[in-house]
This record gives structure tokens, C-alpha cells and sequence, in this order.
């Protein structure tokens, strides 16, 4: 399909996930074309913070598409976490002409009890995450410290357990 011409759009108009990509962590899943946005995700359980737009347990290729404004917010006792604001990926993760952008990983304000860790506003993968002509831009992680915090914030833009690959010249994290 065209994604410019005919655009699939998947809008959870901030009422929970976009899209879950349930999968072994040996499996390959295919994204082409589409907008992942205004995912938001509050689970309360630690578990289930991660991925506001996509959570995907096996590795994923995502290509000419759009993650934007998702959100993974840190609620729960104790220690709340969020984990992947726009995409989180139990594997590796390769992405190809896209933008991920304007995506939250964190405590979005609101009043906690715990100090929060939130990793990854726009991407967060235990593997491998390469990039080729695309943009990561505008994400952010949110920790709201309680006391003498050991809160954490990491990868605004991208957290990947295993390391990141930038390819060609027009990737901006």
C-alpha cells in the first residue's frame, strides 16, 4: 500500500495501547506504512508499563511509519516503572525511513507515593535497535522523585539493552 496516498492510522485516543505484537523473542514481525499515536497507557501493574504505542515481544522491523505522541505512565506501588513511551521491544528492532516522535515515558505529573524509573520515551529494546534514515526526536522520560530518590530517567530518545546502529546520514536521535 502507499502510506503517503492512503495512510493506516491506528488511534488509541489515549485510552490504553495501540498495538501489542505478541510473538516468541525468535519471531520477525513486519510493520510497513502506518501510524502508531495517542497511545496511553496506566496499567498499575509494573508488569504492563511498557510500550504506550507498541509493545512487541518479538523482534520487529517497522518501515516508512509513524509512532507518535504515545505515552507509558508510571503508576503502582512500590517503585513504579514505564518503559517505552512509543515502542517497546522485547528483542531487537530495526527501523527504516520512520519518525518516532513526541513520545513520554514517565510519571506525566501526576502524584506518586514511590520514587518512579521510567526508561525509554520513545523507543526502549532489551536488543538491538538500528536505525536507517529515520528520526527519533522530541521524546522524553518524566521521574518524579520522592525524598532521597533513587529515581531514574534514561534514553529520552532511545534505551537499547544491547547497543544502537545509526545508518546513512539523515538518522536524528
Amino acid at each position: 500500500q502507499n502510506s503517503t496516498s492512503n495512510p493506516t492510522i491506528l488511534n488509541a485516543n489515549f485510552s490504553g495501547r495501540v498495538l501489542l505484537v505478541n510473538g516468541s523473542s525468535s519471531d520477525v514481525a513486519l510493520l510497513k506504512g502506518i501510524t502508531i499515536q495517542n497511545g496511553r497507557l496506566t496499567t498499575g501493574i509494573p508488569t504492563e508499563q511498557r510500550g504506550g504505542g507498541i509493545l512487541s515481544t518479538s523482534a520487529l522491523i517497522l518501515i516508512e511509519s509513524q509512532i507518535v505522541q504515545n505515552k507509558v505512565l508510571a503508576v503502582g506501588v512500590p517503585s513504579p516503572l514505564a518503559f517505552g513511551g512509543g515502542i517497546f521491544v522485547g528483542s531487537d528492532l530495526v527501523v527504516i525511513n520512520s519518525n518516532i516522535n513526541s513520545n513520554t515515558a514517565g510519571s506525566d505529573n501526576i502524584t506518586v507515593d514511590e520514587d518512579t524509573t521510567s526508561i525509554g520515551g520513545g523507543i526502549y529494546s532489551t536488543g538491538y535497535v538500528t536505525l536507517v534514515n529515520s528520526n527519533v526526536h522530541s521524546n522524553s522520560v518524566n521521574t518524579f522523585k520522592n525524598g532521597d530518590s533513587q529515581a531514574q530517567s534514561r534514553g529520552g530518545g532511545v534505551y537499547a539493552a544491547d547497543g544502537i546502529s545509526l545508518l546513512k546520514q539523515h538518522c536524528n536521535v
